[in-house]
């Protein structure tokens, strides 16, 4: 067993998933460069409300339902653990800050997190 196993299996029941509901999947991948996996469904699935959110010309959408709460953060509920990752604590909860600029690798100026808005999602 290899630290790899088992993606095969869970790809294959993703795109049984998809075709189930009348769509189709597609993956490119480009050694060196990373995967793209395009997922084609019907529009009346298509449709969903969510938030859109904007890092310089990129736009992703996150769907209301995964969203718990949005807020501007203030500095000082931002901690960092002992191996550089970034905390937020949020009335008494600790939750992994993930910036959505380094995650997709998108160059942006704006870094600092009292500039945006922090998204706690389900």
């Amino acid at each position: 067993m290899t630290e790899y196993s088992g993606r095969g299996v869970e790809m294959d029941v993703a795109v049984k998933n998809i075709e189930f509901i009348g769509g189709s999947i597609s993956i490119q991948s480009e050694e060196q460069k990373g995967t793209q996996v395009t997922l084609k469904i019907s529009l009346t699935l298509a449709i969903i409300d969510g938030m859109n959110l904007k890092v310089r010309k990129q736009t992703y959408t996150i769907p209301t339902i995964s969203i718990q709460e949005s807020f501007r953060i203030n500095r000082e509920d931002v901690i960092t653990d002992p191996d550089g990752n970034e905390m937020i604590l949020v009335r008494g909860r600790c939750y992994p800050v993930f910036r959505i600029h380094e995650f997709f690798e998108v160059k942006t100026n704006i870094t600092d997190l009292a500039e945006g808005i922090m998204i706690v999602i389900s």
